[in-house]
């Protein structure tokens, strides 16, 4: 009875108090943090299939994420390759006016 008293009133620690401090402090003053571990195994046994499908789903944004981040830093990288590249090219002391004018204009994009 007192597991069950326990995991009711942690519960409604857990729902009520949405500060993650305040819900440690708390559950550790009435001597109740075992009792989280049981309501995790109980959110776990009612909704385990469900949270693992999420963790699936979140674990392929992620990746996919990661994979957006690689192709911009290759771009990023590539777009100063081609600004290092103007920059020599407009030192050059033979261009006409209005090739350096040209490539001033792309050294702003």
């Amino acid at each position: 009875m007192k597991m069950d008293v326990g995991v009711i009133l942690g519960g409604m620690i857990l729902k009520h108090i949405t500060s993650k401090t305040k819900q440690n402090k708390l559950l550790e003053l009435i001597g109740m943090r075992h009792i989280e571990n049981e309501i995790d195994k109980l959110v776990y046994d009612e909704y385990g299939d469900i949270l693992d499908e999420k963790d699936k789903e979140i674990e392929k944004m992620d990746n996919e994420l990661k994979t957006k981040d690689k192709k911009i830093d290759e771009l990023n990288q590539t777009n100063e390759e081609y600004k290092n590249k103007l920059k020599e090219l407009n030192k050059t002391t033979n261009l006409p006016p209005e090739a350096k004018k040209i490539i001033n204009s792309m050294l702003l994009l």
